[in-house]
């Protein structure tokens, strides 16, 4: 069963993602769109955290509950969707996107929130991660392309838990190298 605060944050991150797209006349952007950067250190080698990040359900890159699918190849789509995690229902529409950079493993870029067919999304993700002493450096940039106010703090605290949780997921596999953990 979920708790209160994971539901709350992953209610904001679907409602964020099915607002109306950041766009005007001639697929422009709006302005001022939002722009939040979250960063973190975690044991695991910049592979392991490309693994992570691109393992189709098990996917760590976002919320609990959902599942982030792809080839992860530039212009490729990107599906967002509730996963089948038993006794949970997931308070989100399916959202499209469009894989816009994929690097491995420093570089992840794509967007979400659009309509079928990946037309006017609202978020841009990216993931850049960088070998370091003993790990990694994993750092996330969300452009906000259709902002809503003063309900962006949720969405940026929905996207602060995604990334604690991949540290603590990736942290914990370090621990138990020999240990058959799943992703």
């Amino acid at each position: 069963m979920r708790d209160g605060a994971e539901l709350r944050h992953n209610r904001a991150f679907g409602a964020a993602l099915i607002r109306a797209p950041g766009r005007t006349k001639a697929g422009a952007m709006r302005d001022p769109f939002t722009t939040w950067m979250i960063s973190a250190t975690t044991a695991a080698p910049p592979e392991r955290v490309w693994q992570c990040l691109t393992c189709g359900s098990a996917n760590a890159g976002v919320p609990r509950g959902l599942n982030l699918t792809s080839t992860w190849r530039p212009g490729d789509a990107v599906r967002l969707e509730p996963g089948a995690e038993p006794g949970t229902t997931t308070p989100i529409v399916r959202s499209d996107g469009e894989v816009l950079a994929a690097t491995p493993p420093v570089r992840l870029s794509y967007t979400l929130g659009a309509r079928a067919g990946g037309a006017d999304p609202t978020v841009i993700v990216t993931w850049d991660i960088a070998a370091d002493a003993g790990g990694s450096t994993v750092a996330l940039t969300i452009d906000d392309l259709a902002p809503c106010g003063p309900d962006d703090h949720e969405l940026r605290d929905a996207w602060e838990q995604v990334v604690a949780s991949l540290v603590r997921a990736l942290d914990m596999r370090s621990r138990t190298e020999g240990t058959a953990t799943e992703f």
